[in-house]
């Protein structure tokens, strides 16, 4: 059996929508409305030091 391989790397802005998309997976397909700033504040949350995200990729 092959095993899959994992990778874990810190989040960046490009996993906004993968998130979004998960968001609604546990929500019963209910998303936040999108506000105008939604980027903009996924980007500050990313640049503080003081919190920590991960996000990770399955390989095929």
């Amino acid at each position: 059996m092959k095993h899959k391989e994992r990778t874990i790397r810190p989040a960046n802005s490009g996993d906004l929508e993968k998130l979004l998309e998960l968001y609604t997976h546990l929500h019963d397909g209910t998303v936040p409305a999108k506000e105008n700033n939604l980027l903009d504040v996924w980007e500050e949350i990313l640049c503080d030091r003081r919190q920590k995200f991960s996000g990770g990729t399955r390989l095929l």
